[in-house]
């Protein structure tokens, strides 16, 4: 790192040495300045050995130059930020790497110095000489003023005029600029071998631009306006496009204008819908994240390392397409035409669907489908049709499955863990060790049961250790269960737990004694003359609930949800100051 010290004046120092026979004060004023200039010739070349050491201290020459009373070591990657280098003569320097922000650079002289990578953000350089210099990647933001002289095909440009006084970025001559670029005007321009990365340039108009090997990596570009520009060799990488205007001249292998988007090898197409036709594509590594490719063509197509988490390829025709390492999570299929040559590790094609990991399956017919150890963890097969399937030693961790007609399948060694599965129609063929289908739900020890109706149900012999019984529906159960979920106990038919279901339930006169119910529905449920002794209803939901001659001593309603509800002293919540029945319990 460069070193940067202020010039040691006179008056900067002073060292005085009175003697201890106390001389006249004529006398100790001349020692005293005597000393005085002394100090001040020891400390000045002090101050010059600390700034050659400093400039050589990371194993490159510097190059000392005083500059507006500073001294300054020019090193490589050296801070120049805030500097004063107004009319300094910098030409030649290598000071590749510095930072100029908001450095003052007004006349400078920095023809044929070496400024890649620098950083010149807010940094002045009204009539600065860059002529001949290397200003490749340089970044720049909000420039002030107008150079001198630039290299050819550097341009300084904002938004509104060019050259700018304020608020100008330097394009071309292989620089780099990474902002909002909405609406700049870069008609006709020399762009070649720049970098645009990570830019907005929606609506940029780039019309007849050179944009030969420019790097536009990750730029949205909505809108650009790309008639007649020249697009050999530009990296296009993760560009997210869309209504492009105009054709350009040139793009780079590969790529292609479809739709008003610039379709190719790593592109960024996104929840695009693919109403145009892109069998001569190129889409390999592309991201079609949420795009809808419903009834493309896709046939022989290299999606190898495709992106298509969540998109939509219903009907697609993926004749010989090769999907090797593509990520199909969330994808929806059904009625693909032909079969894909390759699929992703862990992916099976059948009945006209793409079967795997976080596949969406919802409502799809898989009928008599052999799905056997399959891996359809985190798979969505709400209201599927798996009559007749079967489905030993699959994987159906973190399924959904409520809704889904299981008429005759084969279960035998499924994994169930986290399944979401209520509501279902009819009875599987088997069912895996420790499950059994009651009430359209698969019931057993951690069984998610979220929302189930279980009402009539007879527990006898059921272990439903561990389960989540939220939102349960019940009454009318019968049986004993082998085990039930912590909180949970069976009174009068109904399954009673915390977050339990028992709106309308006829709980009067039931024994209820501490029993835990804090956030359970009990919407014109009847607790008449019930016995809630140190009961938990903490956020329990009591409207229209009748609590009428019910014994509450020690109950537990903090945060309670009240509306119309009868309190055991036979008055109404709604009538209340505070609207529950707190002071009535």
């Amino acid at each position: 790192m460069g070193s940067v010290n202020k010039s040691v004046g006179l008056g900067d120092t002073t060292a005085s040495v009175e003697s201890s026979a106390r001389p006249t004060n004529r006398k100790r004023r001349r020692n005293r300045i005597r000393w005085s200039i002394a100090g001040v010739v020891a400390l000045a070349v002090a101050a010059v050995g600390v700034i050659a050491v400093t400039g050589g201290s990371n194993g490159r020459a510097g190059t000392l130059l005083t500059i507006n009373g500073v001294q300054y070591d020019f090193v490589p990657g050296m801070s120049l930020a805030y500097a004063n280098l107004t009319g300094a003569n910098l030409s030649g320097l290598d000071l590749h790497g510095a930072d100029f922000g908001r450095a003052n650079l007004t006349s400078a002289n920095l023809s044929n110095a070496n400024l890649s990578g620098s950083q010149m953000n807010y940094t002045t350089v009204t009539g600065t000489n860059f002529t001949g210099a290397n200003l490749t990647m340089v970044h720049s933001w909000q420039l002030i003023g107008a150079p001198l002289a630039l290299p050819a095909n550097c341009f300084i440009q904002s938004p509104v005029t060019s050259p700018p006084a304020t608020g100008g970025f330097l394009f071309g001559c292989g620089a780099w600029v990474q902002d909002r670029l909405t609406g700049f005007n870069l008609s006709g321009r020399n762009l070649t071998g720049m970098s645009l990365e990570n830019s907005w340039l929606n609506g940029v108009n780039f019309t007849n631009a050179n944009l030969t090997n420019v790097v536009f990596r990750g730029t949205r570009m909505d809108g650009a306006n790309l008639a007649g520009a020249n697009l050999t060799g530009a990296n296009l990488t993760n560009v997210n496009s869309g209504g492009i205007i105009g054709v350009p001249t040139a793009l780079p292998t590969g790529w292609l204008l479809l739709g008003g988007y610039l379709v190719g090898p790593g592109a960024n197409l996104g929840g695009v819908n693919f109403t145009f036709d892109v069998s001569k594509a190129t889409l390999t590594g592309a991201s079609l994240v949420n795009a809808h490719l419903e009834g493309a063509t896709l046939s022989a197509k290299d999606l190898t390392g495709v992106n298509l988490t969540g998109a939509f390829v219903s009907r697609a025709n993926l004749t010989g397409a090769n999907l090797t390492g593509a990520v199909l999570t969330g994808v929806t299929s059904g009625a693909i035409v032909g079969t894909p040559t390759t699929l992703p590790t862990g992916w099976h094609f059948a009945a006209g669907y793409l079967i795997g990991p976080g596949a969406i399956l919802t409502g799809a017919n898989l009928t008599g489908i052999n799905l056997t150890g399959f891996d359809l963890t985190g798979a969505d097969l709400t209201n599927a049709n798996l009559t007749n399937a079967n489905l030993t030693n699959a994987n159906l961790t973190n399924v959904k499955m409520s809704g889904a007609t299981v008429t005759g399948a084969t279960m035998t060694g499924v994994t169930m863990t986290g399944v979401v599965a209520v509501s279902l129609v009819g009875t599987p063929a088997s069912s895996p060790p420790g499950l059994v289908v009651l009430g359209g739900a698969f019931l057993g020890p951690g069984m998610n049961l979220t929302g189930a109706n279980l009402a009539g149900v007879n527990l006898t012999g059921i272990d439903l250790t561990g389960a989540n019984l939220t939102k349960v529906i019940s009454g009318g159960v019968t049986g004993t269960p082998i085990g039930l979920p912590s909180g949970f106990t069976i009174v009068a038919g109904f399954l009673v737990g915390p977050g339990a279901n028992l709106s309308g339930a006829n709980l009067r006169g039931a024994t209820l004694t501490g029993a835990n119910m804090s956030g359970a529905i009990l919407s014109g449920a009847s607790l008449v003359q019930a016995n809630l002794t140190n009961a938990n209803l903490s956020g329990a939901t009591l409207t229209s609930t009748n609590m009428f001659l019910a014994t509450t001593t020690g109950i537990n309603v903090s945060g309670a949800i009240w509306g119309n509800t009868t309190c055991p002293s036979g008055s109404n919540s709604d009538f209340a100051t505070t609207k529950n029945c707190d002071g009535n319990l």
